[in-house]
């Protein structure tokens, strides 16, 4: 399983035809719902594909400005011609 944020590997487990779930809710009155289960997929532990800093840290504070440095210095040597992909709403 991957995405922009993160990737956790995956394995496919192989199931004997005699197992069932049994889901027991909650309520008024206590149900038990007994399902087949076609397949089971065992997840392991999420890595963070970026970096995601905490709001109002000093990591955070040297990342951004870090970044509009580096935007300036595109800016001033004339590498970004075209700023249309910045949106100030």
């Amino acid at each position: 399983m991957q995405n922009n944020l993160a990737h956790a590997t995956m394995y496919a487990h192989d199931l004997p035809s005699t197992d069932f779930l049994l889901v027991r809710a909650n309520g008024q009155e206590e149900q038990v719902l007994i399902r087949k289960v076609n397949g089971m997929f065992c997840v392991g532990q999420v890595e963070p594909q970026l970096e995601v800093f905490t709001p109002e840290t000093h990591m955070q504070r040297t990342h951004f400005t870090r970044w509009i440095e580096n935007f300036m210095t595109f800016i001033y040597a004339g590498v970004l011609v075209s700023l249309d992909w910045i949106k100030l709403d």
